[in-house]
């Protein structure tokens, strides 16, 4: 029995990790960034000036954090 609990919250959690992962690829998108890949526990973005403008950019840096 315990060990199902955990198995379900473990499930869980990748559930909502991956949402996360979602949300962030998604408001990325929105924000100009050129490419976006969800890549197993890793969002991977590139473009143009990406570096500076996550620097800069407050609403970039908080992007898919805001959804809960």
């Amino acid at each position: 029995m315990r060990a199902g609990l955990v198995r379900r919250i473990a499930g869980l959690a990748e559930a909502r990790a991956a949402r996360l992962r979602e949300a962030i690829a998604l408001a990325m998108i929105g924000q100009g960034v050129e490419q976006v890949a969800v890549e197993d526990e890793r969002v991977r973005l590139s473009g143009r000036g990406l570096m500076r403008r996550w620097m800069n950019d407050l609403a970039l840096r908080g992007a898919g954090r805001g959804e809960r």
